[in-house]
């Protein structure tokens, strides 16, 4: 049912990881050689994006000592907070998330940003209600298709399955980046979020999406291949 959409057009994922490869090296060259701030968060976001794919350890720790330089560095920007905030989401710190928001919140940081993580947090701890009312209170006019994603993962969570399909059909309709990576997070997500509702058989087909798009995707393979197992083991 909530494939009725039809999924978006985009390039290949040699293309994707190749083009994103590229815009690494000249971040960190960037960033080497000025130290600026947008440079460090612009390749913070792009390693970050590798790692959705490829979940290397390496990228992982790097974006993790890459946020903590950030903040040394520029503990007045708003900016070295959000990103450390955000890194410490990943990791399931939200003790450091939530000083580093406190933090990028007293140095004027965008409010819509840092409610964006406080949801994340929340979701992450199972307060799906209140991380949705924090996401739809930000989503003034058409918000991005990743948040819109994330508030019909809120939904579903939640029990509102018919109120949720049609939230993931607008995000997959409003998507228009022509890079799979992004989509890729998206549909992981909406898969893992039918998952964790014992809605097997749609996440299959999320994660068997997300593959389409992204063949190396380890986490969308590891969830089918876990499945695989499970269905052999009562089989």
């Amino acid at each position: 049912m909530e494939f009725a959409v039809p999924l978006p057009l985009c390039t290949s994922e040699t293309i994707a990881l190749s083009n994103l490869d590229i815009q690494l090296s000249n971040l960190r060259h960037w960033y080497a050689e000025t130290r600026r701030v947008d440079a460090g968060t612009q390749l913070l976001d792009g390693i970050l994006s590798r790692y959705s794919v490829t979940a290397r350890d390496a990228d992982l720790r790097y974006a993790k000592a890459l946020a903590q330089a950030l903040v040394e560095q520029a503990p007045r920007d708003q900016r070295s907070w959000m990103a450390f905030a955000q890194v410490s989401a990943m990791l399931h710190r939200p003790a450091d998330a939530g000083e580093a928001l406190a933090k990028a919140t007293a140095n004027a940081a965008p409010p819509v940003d840092v409610a964006e993580v406080q949801a994340d947090l929340l979701e992450a701890v199972g307060d799906h209600r209140a991380a949705l009312e924090i996401r739809l209170a930000n989503s003034r006019g058409l918000p991005s298709a990743p948040r819109q994603l994330r508030i019909a993962c809120c939904q579903l969570a939640l029990g509102a399955t018919r109120e949720a399909v049609s939230t993931f059909a607008s995000a997959i309709r409003c998507y228009a980046d022509v890079s799979p990576l992004p989509l890729g997070s998206m549909l992981f997500n909406w898969g893992h979020t039918w998952e964790h509702i014992g809605g097997r058989a749609r996440a299959e087909r999320a994660y068997h999406a997300v593959i389409r798009y992204l063949p190396s995707h380890v986490r969308a393979r590891r969830a089918l291949a876990e499945r695989s197992m499970r269905s052999s083991a009562r089989g």
